[in-house]
């Protein structure tokens, strides 16, 4: 006959017990959840990347098009003071326009 002494568990003992397992896998989920929320930052900055190469480029050459007509209007208009203001303006902006999409252009993801 064996006589061994078995202890059981106070309440506070079970609940402490209930909260820890209960603690672990709220842990393991906030683990899965900061996984998936750096998975979503990097898709998104290659989408960003992505976005920047293509429409930044297609910015960069309305921006050459527009200044383009605007000098060809100051031209036209050669003592119009307000058109070669906005086609020294439009050509400012494309030449930062082509100087910002130029490096995002050839970069690679």
């Amino acid at each position: 006959m064996r006589t061994e002494i078995i202890r059981n568990r106070t309440p506070e003992e079970q609940e402490l017990e209930k909260k820890k397992v209960e603690l672990a896998s709220l842990e393991a989920d906030l683990i899965q959840r900061e996984l998936d929320l750096a998975t979503l930052h990097a898709e998104l900055a290659e989408f960003e990347g992505r976005y920047l190469r293509t429409v930044g480029v297609l910015y960069a050459e309305l921006d050459e098009i527009e200044a383009q007509i605007a000098e060809a209007e100051a031209r036209c208009r050669p003592n119009d003071d307000d058109a070669w203001e906005k086609a020294g303006y439009a050509r400012a902006r494309a030449k930062e326009s082509a100087q910002t999409a130029t490096p995002i252009a050839e970069t690679k993801i």
